[in-house]
């Protein structure tokens, strides 16, 4: 890591320690990890990570002192590994993840409350074939060399969110999304990669009675990706092939110089949730449009491509507590659009790359205690259907599709005088979807994950543990996850 980066996260790290460890902790609080656990539950399961409201369905940071129950701090570890040949091309054989955190949630006063977190997260991605960015699939436009090396990165990511209340009917909240990370290749042409991004999060909410309130949010965005070249230890110049689509290229040859991918943007949306006790739904639509611009040069920077995408989005979640039977029942509609397209100045900006996407989602679920059994079962199945449309002008190719991805995820939970829990979860996926169409098609997705939770007296300890294995038939290649988290949290007030 780069002195400016250490400084940086030194910096990141005094002002979150400020925030959320002069707080406490609620070990029935926040537990992003329990709903990992039972399959990735969040139609008909309610926890109070996922509930029908404005701010865990939509994260409107004025909605936090509403959701909010108790202060309360955690710690967390997590790690990760993967590995296989099934994957695009440029994607890495193997990744190693380590991540070490903290979060909390502080009460400031009666009309106002805090809630923080950050991580410090350490990725190796081996034997990475020819790419010289960590996302090689964000935009159309990229670098590649010769070569196959090992990426290591390491940086700090940091979120925080801020709820006041104006008014008895009216909340303000405000907050930001902030990772820095910076990334060596140990190969020629050994570039330095530094990744830089910062969201805001704004937001408002109404209450008309306490059953109902709108909300507005805005969220501005601004991403940097910065890749630096220095002359190598032999002497040589690197040669570096500037890519503009999937066959079109130049090649470019440097001692030293710095290639920049440069993002701004924005996304606003709008707010609609009834709140009873058996009956909750919340509607929620957005707006964003985000543009990129590839630059080269490290005093005079020259743009060579621009990459505009514009995304219309609604979501629809409804969940309903019956009176007969002790059953949650869930329903969820989502709706996207994203027009995107990418062209180069150089060329009088006729439009080099469009990639369109339709997608139309619709998932039901049903959560339900077995109390004689000290269970928690819940079932989920949720069916997409994808439109996806590739145009390479600058090499003449097409691809569409039409797919159709279905989930499925069962989740049990058993509980030992609510002092000891077990839990297990499954998930599966009947097609991955890649929206550049390069992931190989008919791609399966398993997931396992089981852990148990143990509580005692002002602290939770949490545990998971998951396994994930993407298959495709009648293809000699398969792609394997192990990956695991612990979560201390503690209560303090």
């Amino acid at each position: 890591m780069s002195a400016r980066t250490r400084t940086r996260f030194a910096a990141t790290l005094l002002v979150f320690l400020a925030v959320a460890f002069h707080g406490a902790a609620d070990p029935a609080g926040a537990n992003e990890l329990r709903v990992m656990t039972l399959g990735n539950a969040r139609i008909a399961f309610e926890d109070v990570d996922t509930r029908v409201n404005p701010y865990d369905f939509g994260r409107n940071a004025a909605y936090l002192l509403r959701d909010y129950e108790r202060s309360w701090k955690r710690f967390h570890f997590g790690l990760g590994y993967e590995e296989g040949l099934l994957k695009r091309d440029y994607d890495p054989k193997k990744v190693n993840d380590l991540r070490l955190g903290a979060s909390g949630l502080k009460r400031l006063g009666d009309r106002h409350v805090i809630q923080g977190a950050i991580h410090y997260d350490r990725q190796t991605q081996k034997e990475v074939p020819n790419s010289l960015e960590r996302d090689q699939y964000n935009d159309p436009f990229y670098m590649t060399d010769a070569t196959t090396g090992t990426f290591e990165y390491t940086g700090p990511t940091m979120r925080v969110d801020y709820s006041l209340r104006l008014a008895s009917w009216l909340y303000f909240g405000a907050g930001f999304d902030y990772d820095l990370s910076s990334g060596l290749k140990d190969t020629y042409t050994r570039p330095e990669i530094i990744h830089d991004h910062f969201m805001a999060n704004l937001g408002a909410i109404v209450e008309l009675g306490s059953k109902w309130a709108i909300g507005v949010i805005a969220r501005p965005v601004r991403t940097q990706n910065r890749t630096a070249f220095d002359t190598t230890e032999e002497g040589y110049d690197n040669l570096i092939y500037r890519r503009y689509g999937d066959v079109v290229y130049d090649v470019y040859t440097i001692g030293s110089g710095t290639a920049r991918e440069v993002l701004k943007g924005y996304e606003v949306g709008a707010q609609n949730f009834f709140m009873f006790d058996r009956l909750q739904v919340g509607v929620q639509a957005t707006f964003s449009e985000r543009e990129t611009e590839i630059e080269y040069g490290s005093t005079k920077r020259l743009v060579r491509g621009m990459w505009q995408s514009t995304v219309y989005e609604a979501d629809v979640i409804a969940r309903y507590r019956m009176r007969l039977f002790p059953w949650t029942v869930g329903v969820r509609l989502h709706r996207m659009e994203d027009d995107s397209w990418g062209m180069r100045p150089d060329y009088d900006d006729v439009v080099l790359y469009e990639n369109p996407l339709t997608l139309n989602s619709a998932g039901g679920g049903i959560t339900w205690p077995i109390q004689p059994l000290g269970l928690l079962a819940s079932l989920e199945y949720v069916m997409s259907h994808y439109k996806i449309e590739v145009f390479d002008h600058g090499a003449g190719l097409v691809r569409k599709a039409k797919i159709s991805s279905n989930v499925g995820r069962i989740g049990l939970e058993h509980s030992i005088r609510d002092v000891h829990y077990v839990r297990a979860g499954f998930e599966y996926t009947d097609f991955l979807v890649d929206r550049w169409l390069k992931l190989p098609a008919n791609t399966d997705r398993y997931r396992f994950t089981a852990g148990f939770q143990y509580r005692t007296g002002y602290w939770d300890f949490d545990v998971m543990m998951g396994y994930n294995l993407d298959t495709k038939q009648n293809f000699d290649a398969e792609r394997e996850a192990y990956f695991g988290a612990v979560w201390i949290t503690g209560l303090m007030d």
